[in-house]
């Protein structure tokens, strides 16, 4: 059992365990509540290589102690030789409904538990995800109006997604204007919401808005959800280790390292407040993760089995060739692909929906749709770029909703009626799969000088849907525009440049 206090002395493991292992150092036998050390073979007690599930905790925020509420025990755990703290069940949870949750994720006799580290609240209704667990295999309660999981916590949340909201028998979930609507406020601005997108670009955001010990944790704790073999800074294996990075440094590898593995996916991220001169290429602390790109598996992330594609082939392919150099002793980033004028795309994706070939789009899969009738394309703006301020009503589009389906034309003519859109470029970025559907993303790039330093300049992310702009079956043939939208015309001309 790992916990985040009263810590069991780690000169107890046995001498051949691995920290980097996935096994942890113990396992709770839910049936009989016994905790069992890592042994060799991966053992614990009788089992070899259980399936287990975790549920993250943190012992002893709010132990009582000895002389306090005498009458209450702790959670019955056999084979501890430490105190299990025991917590109020006025304020806080009880023995029963913490039990509780634990039964609720076993559907299994012999399924084992990981505890990691769970923060109990006191029970107000703002405080309601308190008593919300969000059971992505890890139940995590919290409480999301302070909402301090460590980052370490943040990576482990984030692994797995089989989400069921729990309440507490005592704590229902507010349903009245305007109770919900400042629930799901506290929810969007915690960073709740983005922990269950399938995205791991949401991450980083998230992890500024957290308590740390050490400031560099917010990139050393959520690095590997990229993958077991993502490290960086002091992590990796050929890196100094006298060196002292601070955070825009580790940042900059972060942002180099995602942009090496994922050509697409890296992009795939809105910035909520402008980022610095140079600093416009990767995803940074103030960066959020758009609904329309909620799905990261589509721009190259393997989510493996975190969450359910319905046996559909995903897949995506880059199209364009990024790559980060240094300028003046700063890191930034080069582009070299295709471009073309965001207004000529703007004409086509119009041109396309007003078309009878827009009636295919009813039975798309295309998931990223939330509207019963579509547009072709969706667009998420930075914030703090010459394309602002949009009008209220567009605004929403950024990350939280989409807006009706009309909203995102009124955004790309709103973008074309703006001073210096006639130089707004859209560069391609890929073209991404879905089953049987297909659809490109392209970033919207101003150039500037800046410093006498010329480079391309980030306004937003678009992607556009084609798949169902040809009907060979039928015999209809192609729509006009399709050759121009899948990038095979002339309009698309050469873009390379400094990017940041």
């Amino acid at each position: 059992m790992a916990h985040a206090s009263n810590n069991p002395d780690e000169a107890d493991d046995h001498p051949e365990f691995d920290n980097d292992s996935r096994w942890p150092r113990r396992l709770l036998h839910v049936p009989s509540m016994t905790s069992h050390k890592w042994e060799p073979g991966n053992r614990y007690g009788d089992s070899t290589e259980p399936a287990y599930v975790a549920m993250s905790y943190t012992w002893g925020c709010y132990m009582l102690s000895d002389d306090e509420l005498p009458h209450v025990k702790p959670l019955p755990i056999r084979g501890v030789d430490w105190p299990i703290p025991r917590v109020n069940p006025v304020t806080h949870f009880s023995v029963s409904e913490f039990q509780g949750i634990i039964n609720e994720v076993m559907k299994e006799p012999d399924r084992f538990y990981d505890f990691t580290d769970y923060r109990w609240r006191q029970r107000t209704w703002k405080r309601r995800l308190l008593n919300t667990c969000y059971r992505f295999i890890e139940n995590q309660p919290l409480d999301v109006s302070t909402f301090d999981l460590r980052p370490w916590s943040l990576q482990q949340l984030f692994s797995f997604a089989n989400d069921l909201i729990l309440w507490s028998e005592r704590s229902r979930a507010p349903k009245a204007e305007p109770e919900f609507n400042e629930l799901m406020e506290l929810v969007h601005g915690s960073g709740l919401a983005a922990l269950h997108l399938n995205s791991p670009m949401a991450l980083l955001g998230v992890s500024y808005a957290r308590k740390t010990t050490r400031d560099l944790d917010r990139i050393y704790g959520i690095m590997q959800v990229f993958g077991s073999d993502f490290k960086v800074g002091l992590s990796r294996e050929d890196a100094d280790p006298r060196r002292e990075y601070t955070l825009a440094e580790l940042e900059d590898e972060f942002g180099a390292a995602i942009i090496e593995h994922y050509p697409i996916l890296n992009q795939m991220h809105v910035y909520l407040s402008p980022p610095e001169l140079g600093k416009g290429w990767c995803v940074r602390g103030n960066s959020a993760v758009p609904m329309i790109a909620e799905r990261g598996d589509l721009f190259g992330w393997d989510s493996g089995d975190r969450i359910d594609v319905n046996n559909m082939d995903v897949g995506h392919r880059a199209i364009c060739e990024i790559s980060t150099l240094m300028v003046n002793g700063n890191v930034w980033a080069k582009l070299s692909g295709r471009a073309c004028s965001f207004t000529k795309l703007q004409q086509a994706w119009r041109q396309a929906d007003r078309s009878p070939f827009a009636s295919r789009m009813l039975h798309s899969n295309w998931r990223m749709h939330r509207s019963s009738i579509p547009s072709i394309h969706m667009i998420a703006l930075d914030r703090g770029t010459p394309f602002e301020p949009q009008a209220p009503e567009l605004r929403v589009l950024n990350v939280v909703d989409f807006g009706p389906e009309e909203h995102q034309h009124d955004l790309a003519i709103w973008i074309t009626e703006q001073p210096g859109a006639e130089d707004l470029q859209v560069f391609l970025l890929g073209r991404s799969q879905m089953g049987e559907e297909y659809f490109y993303t392209g970033l919207l790039l101003l150039e500037r000088t800046t410093a006498n330093i010329t480079h391309w300049h980030r306004v937003g992310i678009c992607m556009w849907l084609t798949s169902h702009l040809s009907d060979p079956d039928s015999g209809g043939g192609d729509h006009p525009v399709r050759a121009f939208l899948i990038g095979e015309t002339e309009e698309w001309q050469t873009l390379k440049g400094l990017f940041g």
